[in-house]
């Protein structure tokens, strides 16, 4: 890691340049060993511990060698590398017959930074099933031979990561008939929204080609939770909620039903962007509330004015 200083110069005549000294939390300063020397008012220094505090003072020094006081104190607040909760993926809709095996996929679940350390498989809807290993990241079941046709089993993938952070997913698996399934779709599957702003989930591309659509159901499944206005219609929305220094997933599930009591669903990801006005003021308030403005960089002065 790397920070970069900018000072305003001192304008005595005999000024012969300045030193700037380091040190990192609970330390003190090495006067007698700058990290940094010379006439220019910015430097760069290099090498600096990511995961500690690390503070800098700036001293103007003369032709003579006499040395300022400190400049006021500028210090970089450590990167805070947040754990992320798993992205459970249940594997896509099946529609099979009666007496087949059926396998749920879930290994396409991730986990960027501590891995997954549990899969857990439950079964929400439909008829009942013995899973082989509901522990496992693909279990199966055998369908039992029945006229259960025209009927769907719904089931939820669960995963926690190393932290005991949680994600999960579900899948639809549909018993074949005459009757198809219906198409989920959302509009879009991906947006990217400030926070406050009203946010429509659209699932009116959906389709039935047989026997129409019975009904909608949009499910918040992940984030922070929010109030849905008309669920059970193909569109319904939400206001996005405020974030504050990092920005948020809320992820929304929309299963469709056919007729026939068929289903299919589509799943649609809102990126609530982080609050730039609120990251600003933190970085004030970490400096004391000098005024000193940080853009991935530490600032530090001499006198009374501050360079970004």
């Amino acid at each position: 890691m790397e920070s970069s200083l900018q000072w305003s110069p001192n304008h005595e005549p005999d000024i012969a340049g300045y030193r700037v000294f380091h040190r990192v939390e609970n330390q003190d300063y090495d006067y007698d060993a700058p990290v940094w020397e010379g006439s220019a008012t910015s430097c760069t220094i290099y090498n600096l511990d990511e995961n500690m505090v690390n503070c800098f003072v700036a001293r103007a020094y003369d032709t003579e060698g006499f040395e300022s006081v400190d400049s006021e104190e500028a210090c970089k607040l450590p990167q805070i590398i947040t754990n992320q909760p798993p992205i459970a993926n249940a594997g896509p809709d099946q529609t099979v017959d009666a007496g087949s095996r059926v396998q749920l996929n879930g290994s396409a679940s991730v986990d960027i930074d501590d891995g997954i350390a549990t899969y857990t498989w439950y079964q929400l809807e439909g008829p009942a099933v013995t899973l082989s290993d509901p522990y496992v990241p693909q279990a199966s079941f055998n369908l039992p031979q029945t006229n259960l046709t025209g009927v769907s089993l719904l089931f939820c993938l669960d995963v926690a990561d190393n932290s005991g952070l949680h994600g999960s997913d579900t899948c639809i698996v549909n018993i074949s008939s005459q009757n198809q399934p219906p198409i989920a779709a959302v509009a879009q599957d991906y947006i990217e929204i400030s926070g406050g702003a009203m946010v429509v989930l659209d699932g009116s591309g959906s389709t039935d080609d047989d026997d129409g659509i019975a009904g909608y159901m949009w499910t918040q499944v992940e984030g922070n939770p929010v109030e849905l206005s008309n669920p059970v219609f193909a569109k319904a929305w939400f206001t996005a909620p405020e974030t504050a220094q990092y920005g948020s997933n809320l992820v929304f599930d929309l299963t469709v039903t056919d007729r026939g009591g068929l289903k299919s669903s589509a799943e649609s990801v809102v990126y609530v962007l982080p609050n730039v006005n609120q990251n600003h003021d933190l970085a004030n308030d970490a400096y004391g509330g000098s005024g000193a403005q940080q853009n991935n960089e530490s600032s530090c002065f001499i006198g009374t004015t501050w360079y970004p």
